[in-house]
């Protein structure tokens, strides 16, 4: 094929929905791309924000089974998201190409998160690497 005939090759962005979906793959093996971690990030803060409400509503209240009826699901709920979003970080990790490892740099003060933070923020790696192929490749 010459260079003009070659098929063009991109990495999709995924849905809002398609992202919440794939969080619950229960792995830290593979891939994620920037725009599903980050989706999964914004729908985070989404289900944090519900479960605020629900928490003030109940306190409101006044009535401490009420609260309590509330708060036991809701916090089984928020920890379970919150090892899938660990699972979700090391994915993401893996494709830019790094170890999950590079998750315990959060123990170092002040730069460690920042550093974590630019890591997450990078593009994928653009071509398969030890972690697997790229995620949402289009051929067209």
């Amino acid at each position: 094929m010459t260079e003009g005939n070659a098929p063009r090759v991109r990495q999709r962005m995924v849905s809002m929905l398609e992202a919440w979906c794939k969080l619950w793959r229960w792995t830290a093996q593979g891939r994620a791309s920037r725009s599903e971690y980050w989706f999964v990030q914004l729908w985070m803060v989404i289900v944090s924000f519900v479960a605020e409400v629900v928490m003030s509503v109940s306190t409101a209240l006044g009535d401490p089974l009420a609260l309590l009826i509330a708060m036991i699901p809701l916090s089984i709920f928020i920890l379970i998201l919150s090892l899938l979003a660990f699972l979700l970080t090391i994915r993401r990790l893996h494709d830019t190409g790094r170890s999950g490892w590079w998750m315990l740099i959060n123990f170092v003060p002040i730069v460690g998160p920042i550093i974590l933070f630019v890591f997450l923020c990078l593009a994928s790696e653009p071509v398969a690497n030890r972690f697997g192929e790229v995620p949402n490749l289009v051929i067209e």
